[in-house]
């Protein structure tokens, strides 16, 4: 049994591991510093009971960003989307969070962050109980690691055209635009990549997005 394989075995295993714990380290990170917000609950009651949205957060952040845990409907806002954007965006910006609970379970949302790394250990394990010759192991494992991990890139950016009819179909897909026009400047993104850059990115560019929304 040669070191590297088994050596590969163990990285790949503690990468595994560490994707499965790491939203559980983030939530306890910021369980002391969120603040929790009813304002938007007041204003759209209808759209928090129609799509089961869970408790709104604010973070301490100078970033404009939004997340939500697979395993919740709560969100987590930082205090820049409240700094840059009205009502109505956060509100869309909430409704694209919820978005990602209802197009993918939790069992695929899991599965699909581990995925480009199952074929790794799959591979380290054949190499350890049968005959591959070395050469082939080491010249296959980064081809299939490449394949995979942009197979997993692929799906995530439909993930997020997904989230984003949610926004949509609750009415506010105008200020999801705006909240794409706006995150660019903000965060001085560009509005549009080459297609070359979109492939190596879990988001599509802010310009496809836009174009994407039927409003």
């Amino acid at each position: 049994m040669a070191p590297i394989e088994v050596g590969i075995s163990i990285l790949v295993m503690c990468i595994i591991v560490w994707r499965l714990i790491y939203p559980l380290v983030v939530k306890y990170k910021i369980q002391k510093r969120r603040i929790m917000k009813n304002g938007l609950r007041k204003k759209y009651p209808d759209i928090f009971r129609r799509y089961k949205i869970g408790r709104v957060y604010l973070l301490p952040s100078n970033i404009c960003n939004a997340f939500t845990f697979v395993w919740s409907t709560d969100v987590y806002l930082t205090e820049k989307c409240k700094g840059v954007l009205g009502e109505d965006c956060r509100m869309a910006v909430i409704l694209h969070e919820m978005g990602h609970h209802q197009s993918v379970p939790l069992v695929e949302s899991v599965s699909n962050a581990l995925v480009p790394f199952f074929p790794l250990l799959a591979l380290a394990f054949l190499r350890i109980l049968t005959s591959i010759p070395p050469e082939f192991f080491l010249l296959s494992l980064p081809c299939l690691f490449l394949i995979t991990w942009l197979l997993f890139l692929w799906e995530k950016r439909k993930e997020e055209y997904r989230a984003d009819n949610l926004a949509e179909e609750g009415g506010f897909g105008k200020a999801l635009k705006k909240v794409l026009l706006i995150s660019c400047v903000v965060e001085h993104k560009p509005l549009k990549i080459s297609k070359l850059r979109e492939i190596w990115h879990t988001h599509p560019s802010a310009l496809n997005r836009i174009k994407h929304l039927a409003c």
